[in-house]
């Protein structure tokens, strides 16, 4: 079914049909694990190494998280943040992935390093973060 051919479907033509399940973002939990077992595979990762990537990615998922759930009580419903803030919040999250591949690299070997360096740019679509054809919406 067409998905757009669905949301006309419905009483007023506005939502989801009644019948199509609306998938909740995952959690924390959820997103460390994924990007952990990612990287298990991707960089066969052994079994103290992965213990150290699974408790860094949960912290960091933890962080990330309320980072957005602060981000998203900051603006009124429909309001959407400046180009500033957007900015502002570009520099923050591209810290933050700074900080957290600093301690990454002393938990990998150069040898991982260098093939997560490679990989890592297809990591959200692998893992089912992000839509794997075309670009997020806004984000051409």
């Amino acid at each position: 079914m067409n998905i757009l051919a669905g949301f006309a479907q419905v009483p007023g033509g506005f939502g989801p049909p009644p019948d199509m399940e609306m998938n909740q973002p995952p959690t924390p939990t959820e997103m460390a694990e994924q990007e952990s077992k990612w990287m298990k595979k991707k960089l066969n990762l052994s079994k103290e190494q992965y213990e150290n990537v699974s408790a860094l990615n949960l912290v960091y998922a933890n962080i990330r998280s309320e980072k957005m759930t602060a981000r998203i009580g900051q603006w009124q419903p429909g309001q959407l943040p400046s180009q500033d803030e957007m900015q502002k919040m570009r520099e923050e999250d591209q810290k933050l992935e700074q900080e957290k591949e600093a301690k990454l690299k002393g938990i990998l070997t150069i040898e991982q390093w260098e093939t997560y360096q490679k990989k890592k740019k297809n990591m959200p679509q692998n893992i089912g973060m992000v839509p794997s054809t075309g670009s997020m919406p806004g984000n051409p």
